[in-house]
């Protein structure tokens, strides 16, 4: 197997319990996750990492993004006109503690709340 021309990116949950300096998407810089990452890994692996970029946590905003563009692919999927309220909406980001487990949870709180509330009943 031929890695020249490969690029590797590896996700973790290191560290998302810390607050770093406010920025939008992915960041380059000295951030609070960089001692917890060379604690858990080795020295010997953190050598062969060529560049590390932190991501902040996903804002209500972005959250309820994922949520209406999951919702529209979901209702073309389903051929349905399911909509959500506000307040569905920050249930379902309370419910999948995006702030420790990201944009997948958040997706699959959608999909238990469509079925719990909308689904189930088809």
């Amino acid at each position: 197997m031929d890695f020249k021309n490969t690029l590797i990116i590896m996700t973790s949950n290191i560290g998302h319990h810390l607050q770093a300096p406010k920025r939008l998407g992915f960041q380059q810089a000295t951030h609070p996750t960089q001692q917890i990452l060379e604690n858990y890994f080795s020295y010997e692996f953190m050598n062969r990492i060529d560049q590390i970029f932190y991501f902040q946590p996903l804002s209500r905003e972005v959250c309820c993004q994922i949520i209406e563009n999951n919702l529209k692919a979901y209702n073309e999927k389903l051929h349905r006109e399911i909509q959500l309220s506000t307040s569905e909406m920050e249930e379902i980001i309370a419910a999948s503690q995006v702030e420790r487990y990201g944009a997948r949870a958040l997706q699959r709180s959608l999909k238990h709340y469509l079925f719990a509330h909308y689904l189930e009943k088809v």
